[in-house]
C-alpha cells in the first residue's frame, strides 16, 4: 500500500512507466532481499513473497486477466529466488511499465510472459549498474588527477614525521623482552606496541615496492586508516 499510493519517491516524485531506471537503482536503497525476517537460523520469506505476489495480481487485473492462487504464489517465489537483488523502486518501475504497454502484445498474459518481460528489464538493469560504476571509478580518478598535488602536499610532511619517528623510536631487544613479560599486566601499552610495530612493517614493505612516492604515500595513509583493536 505503501509503495502503490506513492510513499516512496524517485527524484521526489512517485514512480510511474516514464521513472527513471538509473535514479531507481541510485536512490532506493533497499533490495527485495531486505524485506525477509531473520531469527537466528531462521528466514522467512512471507513478507516478500507476498508483496510480490500482490503485484502480479494487479497486472493480470490490470489486463482483465485471472491467475491461480498457487500460479500467482510460485511465481512470485521464482521472480524473488531470481532477482531478489532488485531495488523495490525497481520492481514498482517495472510493474508500471508492464501496466502501461512498454513492451509488446501482453494480452495473452501468462507467468511465462511475465518472466520473459522481466529478464528484458533485468538486462537492462545490469548494464545500467555497470554504466554507473563505470561513471563512479571515472570520477574518482579525475578527483585523483585535479588533486594529487594538494593531497602531496598535505600528506608528505606527515610521511617524512612518522619515518623520523619509526627511526628514533626502535626498540631495544631488551625493551622487546620486557614488553613480552608485561603484555598481560599492560594490554593497553601491548595495543599501543603492536599498532606502532604493524605501522613499520607496512613502512618496510613499501620501501621496497617499486612505485612513486605519492603512490605510498596514498597507500600508507589507506593503512593508517584502520581501527586499533
Amino acid at each position: 500500500m505503501a509503495v502503490n499510493s506513492g510513499l516512496l519517491k524517485i527524484e521526489n516524485k512517485a514512480i510511474t512507466s516514464i521513472t527513471s531506471h538509473e535514479r531507481c537503482i541510485i536512490e532506493d536503497g533497499c533490495q527485495l532481499s531486505e524485506m525477509i525476517e531473520k531469527n537466528g537460523d531462521n528466514v522467512c520469506k512471507n513478507n516478500i513473497h507476498n508483496f510480490i505476489e500482490l503485484f502480479i495480481i494487479e497486472i493480470f487485473e490490470w489486463f482483465g486477466k485471472e491467475i491461480k492462487e498457487n500460479l500467482s504464489q510460485n511465481l512470485a517465489k521464482t521472480i524473488y529466488e531470481n532477482y531478489y537483488f532488485l531495488k523495490i523502486a525497481e520492481f514498482k518501475l517495472f510493474v508500471e511499465k508492464m501496466k502501461s504497454g512498454n513492451w509488446k502484445q501482453v494480452h495473452n498474459l501468462s507467468p511465462a510472459v511475465i518472466m520473459e518481460r522481466l529478464h528484458e528489464f533485468v538486462i537492462d538493469s545490469m548494464n545500467i549498474r555497470e554504466r554507473i560504476a563505470k561513471n563512479n571509478n571515472a570520477n574518482e580518478r579525475s578527483f585523483l588527477a585535479e588533486n594529487g598535488e594538494l593531497i602531496a602536499e598535505k600528506f608528505i610532511p606527515v610521511f617524512v614525521r612518522v619515518k623520523r619517528e619509526i627511526d628514533n623510536k626502535k626498540l631495544s631487544k631488551f625493551a622487546i623482552s620486557q614488553i613480552e613479560e608485561k603484555k598481560r599486566s599492560q594490554k593497553d601499552f601491548c595495543k599501543t606496541h603492536d599498532w606502532f610495530s604493524e605501522n613499520k612493517l607496512c613502512y618496510d614493505w613499501l620501501e621496497k615496492q617499486e612505485a612513486s612516492q605519492f603512490i605510498k604515500l596514498g597507500w600508507y595513509q589507506i593503512f593508517l586508516l584502520r581501527k586499533q583493536k
